[in-house]
């Protein structure tokens, strides 16, 4: 039997007071009626079993933590003083968790614990915080039997955490009493985080990432209070540092019921367990439970979830929803609001990104939760690509503790945003106003504006290439501008030019159609006129540094254009390329008269340049007749006086037959 009943005890971690909470006390007995009652499955109903192949004698380590009924057993971090230690436990309620009195209170030298971390679901790979985060002690409680006496069979604590995780996870029933004959005849499942070298010197086992498992029936009852196991040595199959406090718990009609805790172990070929009893149970669901909980209304924000886990910029959330709990003995019915923000962090605040501001009707009542499916949020376009997370903060007007309206830590949901993958708009980039001639030597282009969420919009304008082999011709490279004059080029050669567009993401349009001008065409020099004879003049066209197919066409100042043969076109134009003008011979003028010719040419594109300076000159004077050469030999002698003589006397010249020697025209030879 026990030195005495003993009372409930309880340590503020803030304040640093120990107070003793005396309960309406029963001498503990085996032999008393059975009673059990609590639990709670988690926010999403649970539904896992322990379908597990194994029993006392040997652990197995539980690879999916995460999943009912596992994620209700819960690795411990002590300090006391400056050094840490390791237990286990299970959830007990909402933020209360069941361990042994040893985990919180040392009775050999530190006392109180200073600090503890409290971490369900842990894995140390997979979940290096615990698959539902964790939570930080703020107030211990135990039994005077186990702080005043070192009693084992009251080695039993309970932790309080601000942090409502078991709104999440769930947390196991209670029991108490049983006799010894039922509790060795009844099947029992323990689950714990051992973290004790058992294998040196590698020590390479235990190393408290791990949730192991074991089952079966007890082997004895060696006090009032306290269950055993008869172990083996070795690894796993026997009882080692880290498993205390963790529960030993069987199942009735789907519910589980913790009933003892892991207390002490030889480490070889003995483990014991520090049973529930009525009065620390009754301590528990009446004075300790009911101080985490309050009685005032406060709204606890937890578990965002978010898809896709990976979000372009400019991309929105396919998936996103919050737990909303009420972890409290009140009840309250309103209008609830809340902003959704984007953190470089997973502290929530303020003064991050604000992406939306949601709100939706919900009565909550006492210990209850909904899960707020909440609308999309769009991640900004300038959002630099990285990783972040996503939360939401309460309004300050829920409730009365502003502290915990925010998602924080393992709540807040991480996403990695990456960079937007879509090129501008137009893709196909397009031309505003396609490549044309502004000299001689440029050409000017202007692109589309082009439109895009991810600044600064730049754009490339790319030299084809010149299909008349004109020299020079150059890319824009990237700039800011839509407008392009490339210069430095051979006149009238034709340049061919494209365009492209990419914003502040590097990610970029198609090319645009090809698209080609020419530049101007130099006004021709003054022409060349020279050669003269009686009736022509050879004129041949100064080019000015054009090339030779540029067409030209030549004006007579005498009120007609040359044609190909140097004749007259009329007031038509006619070209043709300066190498098939060469020297043109203006025919059908008339002696002893000047001409001036002008030059004008075009470009490939058919613009024309301005007249050139006229180039002039003159056709040969005739000379005088020789009117005696009757014969018309070029000469003047005794034969052309013979002409003459052959006609003397004739008048009939107008009307008759020739008359050579009539060299005055007059009608007769006299």
């Amino acid at each position: 039997m026990p030195l005495e009943p003993g009372v409930g005890i309880i340590h503020d971690l803030k304040t640093g007071k120990t107070i003793t909470v005396p309960n309406n006390l029963t001498i503990p007995n085996d032999t008393l009626m059975q009673d059990q009652g609590g639990g709670y499955s988690g926010a999403d109903g649970g539904g896992g079993i322990e379908n597990l192949l194994t029993s006392f004698g040997t652990m197995i380590r539980i690879e999916s933590v995460e999943d009912f009924p596992w994620r209700m057993n819960v690795k411990l971090v002590m300090r006391f003083g400056s050094d840490w230690y390791v237990c286990s436990g299970t959830m007990r309620d909402a933020k209360v968790i069941l361990t042994a009195g040893h985990c919180v209170y040392d009775y050999d030298g530190e006392g109180w614990a200073d600090e503890i971390y409290v971490y369900p679901a842990y894995d140390g790979d997979t979940f290096p915080i615990g698959a539902y985060g964790y939570g930080y002690a703020s107030r211990l409680g135990s039994w005077t039997g186990w702080t005043e006496h070192g009693d084992l069979n009251y080695d039993i604590g309970v932790i309080e955490i601000q942090r409502a995780v078991g709104m999440l996870t769930g947390w196991f029933g209670w029991t108490y009493g049983g006799s010894c004959d039922w509790h060795l005849s009844t099947y029992y499942y323990n689950a714990s985080y051992p973290r004790e070298c058992c294998n040196p010197p590698s020590c390479t086992l235990h190393n408290g990432k791990d949730m192991y498992f074991w089952s079966g029936y007890w082997y004895s009852c060696p006090t009032w209070n306290r269950l055993r196991l008869d172990t083996t040595p070795g690894c796993f199959t026997a009882a080692w540092g880290g498993m205390s406090g963790s529960g030993a718990y069987y199942i009735d009609n789907g519910n589980r019921y913790v009933h003892a805790v892991a207390s002490t172990s030889d480490r070889a070929y003995w483990a014991e367990y520090t049973r529930q009893w009525e009065d620390w149970v009754n301590w528990c669901n009446n004075t300790f439970i009911p101080d985490a909980r309050g009685s005032a209304f406060d709204l606890q924000a937890l578990d965002v979830n978010a898809q896709p886990e990976s979000i372009e910029q400019g991309g929105s959330t396919t998936l996103l929803n919050h737990l909303a709990t009420n972890p409290t003995n009140g009840s309250k019915s309103g209008t609830w609001y809340f902003n959704v923000y984007l953190s470089t962090n997973d502290n929530i605040s303020t003064s991050d990104t604000l992406l939306s501001t949601q709100y939706y009707s919900w009565n909550f009542g006492a210990m209850n939760s909904v899960r707020v499916n909440m609308v999309p949020v769009t991640i900004p376009y300038n959002t630099p690509p990285g990783d972040y997370w996503i939360g939401v903060i309460y309004d300050a007007a829920t409730d009365g503790n502003y502290d915990n309206n925010d998602t924080d830590g393992w709540d807040a949901v991480p996403i990695h945003v990456t960079a937007e993958t879509t090129p501008p708009n137009p893709d196909p980039m397009t031309w505003a106003t396609e490549p044309y001639t502004t000299g001689t030597s440029s050409i000017s282009m202007v692109a589309t504006a082009a439109s895009d969420p991810t600044p600064p919009i730049e754009y490339y304008f790319d030299f084809y290439g010149s299909p008349t082999s004109g020299s020079g011709g150059n890319d824009s490279g990237w700039q800011s501008s839509t407008s392009y004059t490339d210069s430095g080029l051979d006149t009238n050669h034709q340049y061919t030019y494209r365009v492209r567009a990419r914003d502040g993401n590097d990610n970029r349009t198609s090319y645009s159609t090809l698209s080609s001008a020419y530049t101007l065409a130099n006004t021709p020099g003054t022409p060349t006129v020279d050669n003269p004879t009686y009736y022509t003049l050879d004129v041949t066209i100064n080019p000015n540094g054009n090339p030779d197919y540029t067409e030209c066409a030549i004006w007579c100042g005498a009120g007609y254009y040359l044609n190909a043969s140097g004749g007259s076109n009329g007031t038509t134009p006619f070209w043709q390329s300066i190498s098939d003008w060469g020297t043109v011979t203006a025919t059908g003028l008339t002696p002893d008269t000047e001409y001036c010719f002008w030059v004008r040419a075009k470009n490939g594109d058919g613009v024309l340049t301005s007249w050139s300076n006229p180039g002039c000159g003159k056709t040969l004077i005739m000379p005088d007749p020789c009117e005696g050469n009757f014969d018309n030999d070029g000469d003047v002698d005794g034969s052309d006086l013979a002409v003459f003589a052959a006609d003397f006397g004739r008048t009939d010249c107008d009307t008759g037959p020739a008359c050579e020697g009539d060299f005055d025209h007059d009608g007769d030879v006299d």
